[in-house]
């Protein structure tokens, strides 16, 4: 853009008693920009996209609450591994059992709170920076693409 401003001046040195007057719609580019609604984001400035804290799903696993390592303490012998002088038919003489919440697994299936169970979450689109709206350049009307036009002195 640079170069075509300077070759403008030079062919002006050379016409003569002609200057070139540069296009106010345009600042002499040539070209002006419309600003309309952006397609990605439908105007809003955010997309939706997978929650990267549960991959999408909505749901995170989280430590039981309830448990050590899946067990629990035997609720039948509490925790004596035996009962009534025999080996506790719940817990097989170990004095704790499977826990009821997670199953014996430790882990626990919990709503993910970045995306509240969503499995997305809105972020700024790329396209249009957060603005809603892109620039759409076209030829300005103003100098028919030309930039300017040249006027006698």
């Amino acid at each position: 853009m640079i170069l075509a401003a300077l070759s403008v001046f030079l062919i002006a040195g050379l016409q003569g008693g002609s200057r070139w007057i540069p296009c106010d719609a345009c600042c002499g580019t040539g070209v002006c920009s419309l600003e309309a609604a952006c397609p990605c984001c439908d105007a809003t400035g955010l997309v939706s996209q997978a929650c990267s804290n549960c991959s999408g799903t909505g749901c995170v696993t989280a430590d039981c609450p309830d448990c050590t390592d899946g067990t629990i303490i035997c609720d039948t012998c509490w925790a004596d591994g035996s009962c009534d002088d025999a080996t506790c038919p719940a817990c097989n003489a170990s004095g704790r059992i499977d826990c009821h919440c997670c199953g014996g697994e430790d882990l626990i299936s919990v709503t993910c709170l970045f995306c509240d169970g969503d499995g997305c979450v809105d972020a700024v689109c790329q396209a249009c920076s957060g603005r809603g709206e892109v620039a759409i350049p076209e030829t300005c009307p103003g100098c028919s693409g030309e930039g300017g036009r040249w006027a006698e002195d």
